[in-house]
This record gives C-alpha cells, sequence and structure tokens, in this order.
C-alpha cells in the first residue's frame, strides 16, 4: 500500500528573506498520523531554510518520502528526499 499526503508549506528564503511557498507531497508505505506531519512542518516552517535543506529535514523528521516544488526568482526547483 501507498500513502500520499499532498499539501503546502510556507517558508521563508535565507538569502533575501522572501517567502517561498513548496508543494509537498509525502509518499509513505505505512500510516503517518497527519498531525504528526503538521508538528514537523510547525517546527521547519518558521526556520530560514533553503529548499533543499527543508525537504531533507521534513523526510527525517517523519520518516518519508517528501518531494517539494517550489520557485524563487522565476526558477522551479524540485527535490526528493
Amino acid at each position: 500500500m501507498f500513502i500520499t499526503h499532498e499539501l503546502v508549506a510556507k517558508c521563508s528564503c535565507p538569502k533575501d528573506h522572501k517567502p517561498d511557498l513548496y508543494e509537498v507531497t509525502v509518499t509513505t508505505r505505512r500510516v503517518i498520523p497527519v498531525e504528526d506531519i503538521i508538528a514537523a512542518l510547525e517546527r521547519l516552517e518558521p526556520v530560514e531554510q533553503y529548499q533543499e535543506q527543508f525537504t531533507v529535514e521534513l523526510a527525517r523528521a517523519i520518516g518519508a518520502e517528501v518531494k517539494t516544488v517550489g520557485f524563487h526568482s522565476g526558477v522551479k526547483t524540485t527535490c526528493v528526499a
């Protein structure tokens, strides 16, 4: 069984301090309560970090594959961890 959770994360870029929105897809073979995902986001969103680091940290925090898609300065970036 595969389970997919989709949401939007609001983060801040450490370079220009502007807000970035990331489309987040969490893929897992086990049940992860959405409350655990939300709690991880609440810890990670306030930290200024690049999309790549955010993706890795969220994947570690919830123990699942995480894909983020975002635009920054007109460039679309996709990360998978």
